[in-house]
């Protein structure tokens, strides 16, 4: 049974960069193509994935892991 599901591409400020509805045959497909999505996306860091209203997936790139901004460690005399 295949169902309609919604891909969320994150941007670095977690906020949707696009969205796209797949058709796909159940969850795990659903999974491997939001990995294909963000993968193709350098510029997003994360996507979620959802059917209805339940989350079936959310995979964040390893940019997204890091922090944004670092800072220099302080030097005490």
């Amino acid at each position: 049974m295949s169902g309609l599901y919604r891909f969320f591409v994150l941007d670095g400020d977690s906020h949707i960069s696009s969205a796209e509805v797949i058709e796909c045959t159940d969850d795990d497909e659903a999974k491997l193509r939001g990995r294909e999505i963000l993968a193709k996306r350098p510029d997003c860091h994360a996507i979620e994935v959802w059917d209805h209203d339940r989350c079936v997936h959310i995979q964040r790139d390893d940019v997204a892991a890091r922090p944004r901004r670092e800072f220099p460690t302080p030097r005490y005399s």
